[in-house]
């Protein structure tokens, strides 16, 4: 998939997140459900008329090793499991918010007492599990296979301007689980009027965020905080080091 990266820039009342509306990345996409507890499927934005039902699902990160990647704050640095890191994304988005006043600073203290309450019977890897139902068999070509579906946990934060899921899945290339963290933000919410229309070739929506609108970056880092100890403990790094340097 192509590299459409988030952008964060801030105005006087606002940091501004765009995401790609027209090209799907590997960390963002549009997706449409007709409540918030369906299954949300891939909406194709170029050719279909956008609804009011689809919204920009963002697998958001904290961190990143590369100091001149797109987005990357170098005054928030943390070590990770012996690696230099630099915050990005919901990093970002919160210094940016509060050098800049748009956010109180006071909640940088509340998330990180949040953050060291958390314990282990707290995080959500360590209070899951991943079921197997046999469904029955079918034969194709002379090859008889059974049907096996495989049930994963997934939690939903569900707010009025946006939703927060923590999807379970077995580790790609080691043993035992990991969570995923998606915010979701229904497409209506953005400051492009798109709903009724395609969307144009790489077309970007922007959202506001702030103290009042689309705020999901306060229960984004306790949902990282829950999400897993190794999540924990970055989210501790990175809040001490924004605490250091603001």
């Amino acid at each position: 998939m192509p590299n459409y990266p988030a952008t964060i820039e801030v105005d006087n009342s606002s940091v501004i997140i765009g995401l790609p509306l027209a090209n799907p990345t590997g960390k963002t996409r549009v997706k449409v459900k007709s409540n918030s507890l369906d299954f949300g499927k891939p909406f194709a934005t170029r050719q279909n008329v956008i609804s009011g039902n689809c919204y920009a699902e963002w697998q958001i990160g904290y961190d990143n090793p590369d100091p001149d990647a797109e987005g990357v704050v170098r005054e928030v640095t943390f070590y990770g499991r012996g690696e230099r890191k630099y915050g990005a994304e919901l990093a970002a988005i919160f210094y940016k918010g509060l050098k800049n006043n748009i956010f109180a600073k006071g909640i940088l203290n509340d998330l990180i007492s949040f953050a060291n309450s958390v314990s282990q019977e707290d995080l959500i890897e360590e209070n899951v599990s991943i079921s197997r139902v046999t469904l029955g068999s079918r034969a194709l070509k002379g090859l008889t296979f059974h049907i096996i579906e495989e049930k994963y946990p997934l939690y939903l934060l569900r707010k009025s301007d946006y939703e927060i899921e923590v999807v379970v899945q077995h580790r790609q290339f080691a043993a035992g689980y990991q969570a995923m963290i998606y915010v979701c933000l229904p497409v209506k919410n953005a400051e492009e009027k798109v709903v009724g229309r395609p969307a144009k070739p790489k077309e970007f929506i922007h959202f506001k965020v702030n103290q009042t609108e689309n705020n999901f970056v306060f229960d984004a880092f306790k949902v990282f905080s829950l999400a897993s100890k190794k999540h924990n403990e970055d989210i501790k790094s990175i809040l001490a080091a924004i605490n250091g340097i603001l």
